[in-house]
């Protein structure tokens, strides 16, 4: 009977201790670093990020090379073609990822757009009076 109350206190402690080593490590993730806008950035925002860009880029490279080889067994096309194509949808699907984690941190994706769009009206008139 001693020994079942002693060791139920001793559960009681460790729960309990438990459930504050957990409020802190929460509490850690979560305090925020700094706020930009509205939007606050904690740790856990930071670690989100770096994980989902670094699986976006892992499995967008495991696509461009099974892709690569696919496109060399099916159709006739020469390496540097392949390699060319390849690589244009990589950067695309890169811009997708990027685009997709940073809206998952919660950055405002109007301002960026508004940004690569201009940007994209200015690479493509860019090279206008040298070709013509």
């Amino acid at each position: 009977m001693v020994q079942d109350l002693e060791l139920d206190r001793h559960y009681a402690c460790f729960t309990e201790n438990r459930k504050t080593i957990s409020q802190k490590v929460k509490n850690i993730l979560h305090y925020p670093l700094l706020t930009i806008g509205q939007t606050p950035f904690t740790l856990s925002t930071i670690l989100k990020f770096f994980l989902i860009i670094t699986l976006g880029i892992l499995i967008v490279r495991l696509l461009r090379l099974k892709a690569n080889k696919i496109m060399i067994k099916r159709f006739v096309l020469s390496s540097s073609t392949v390699n060319s194509l390849t690589t244009l949808v990589y950067y695309v699907l890169v811009l997708v990822v990027l685009m997709v984690t940073l809206s998952s941190v919660g950055i405002n994706l109007r301002q960026v757009t508004l940004v690569l769009g201009a940007l994209g009206v200015s690479i493509g008139f860019g090279p206008l009076p040298t070709t013509s």
